[in-house]
């Protein structure tokens, strides 16, 4: 059964959250007025190929991690849910990420998989596995890829990541897992365990650090297109790119992240860019991403109907 906050603190908190990401764009567009001369001067061009293979990659992506939340969903839960059937619960559940209140993405997946046999703790269980990989694998590939950064970034806000990724970390441990599945679950299938095993922990580890892979370099290319900036730089926009989204992950007062993941992109693209330079793409990146995941559900809503008119 799902927890209902009571009215009074669902509106305080929705508007502690919209205080907070206000807040948050203030400062960012407070910074672009002031720093407007400089973005006037920058050497600005336009490649349209690489805009367009930032967002082919986006998509890929964004196809290849639904299909892993399908996998986790019928192995681990033992829901027959089909690729078709996941993938549409999937992204079309995304797109309420942005709504005050982070419950909402569970509970449009959890409405939207009512229909193929998911129940809310399915749908938890899910959704607990997902933060915890993402988060690990995020944090993984963030400290391969700007270690040289380190003094660019803030020193408290990488130990408060740091903790998360450990704690995930030992949570997603197979032993643990399982027993976590088991106690989420136990109303449903008695006293009987899901074996999690090793290997689906690495493979589904790797799986995240391939998609946190291919959105850094998707978000490269999105930089690439606008400016002048050296291929030599990729897997390191990769690691800022990977950092900066998983510190609005875990910062729960901005739903999905919104005003602080720009904020920290912004900071540690003045690595390679002047700083209003900086704060107009980790901005503009907002809308690039959005851009993406209505795309993305377009085309999961017309794989669906020919789909279903193949099966007719």
């Amino acid at each position: 059964m799902l927890y209902v906050m009571p009215k009074n603190n669902r509106v305080l908190w929705v508007g502690l959250k919209t205080l907070f990401v206000g807040l948050m764009l203030f400062f960012l567009c407070r910074t672009l007025l002031t720093q407007w001369g400089q973005i006037a001067s920058f050497s600005w061009r336009f490649c349209f190929l690489p805009l367009v293979a930032s967002i082919v990659l986006q998509l890929i992506a964004t196809f290849f991690w639904a299909t892993i939340w399908c996998h986790i969903v019928g192995h681990l839960l033992e829901y027959p849910l089909g690729w078709m059937d996941g993938a549409l619960i999937y992204i079309l559940s995304n797109l309420f990420k942005y709504v005050p209140g982070s419950v909402w993405g569970y509970i449009s997946r959890a409405y939207l998989g009512s229909d193929k046999g998911l129940d809310a703790t399915a749908i938890g269980v899910s959704t607990l596995w997902e933060v915890g990989i993402t988060v690990v694998a995020s944090l993984l590939l963030s400290g391969i890829t700007i270690l040289n950064y380190l003094n660019q970034i803030d020193r408290w806000l990488l130990y408060l990541l740091l903790v998360i990724a450990l704690l995930c970390f030992c949570g997603l441990l197979p032993p643990i897992f399982s027993w976590w599945i088991h106690l989420l679950t136990r109303r449903y299938r008695a006293d009987r365990v899901i074996p999690f095993r090793w290997q689906e922990f690495w493979l589904y580890l790797a799986a995240a650090l391939e998609t946190h892979i291919l959105v850094g370099i998707s978000f490269f290319l999105f930089a690439y297109s606008f400016t002048d900036i050296s291929s030599g730089s990729m897997w390191s926009f990769v690691g800022i790119w990977s950092f900066s989204t998983t510190s609005g992950l875990v910062i729960i007062l901005a739903p999905y992240g919104i005003g602080v993941r720009e904020g920290i992109l912004a900071s540690l693209l003045q690595i390679f860019v002047p700083p209003g330079v900086a704060t107009l793409i980790s901005l503009a990146s907002r809308l690039w991403t959005i851009c993406s995941e209505l795309l993305a559900a377009l085309m999961v809503l017309a794989l669906s109907r020919v789909y279903k008119h193949w099966c007719k």
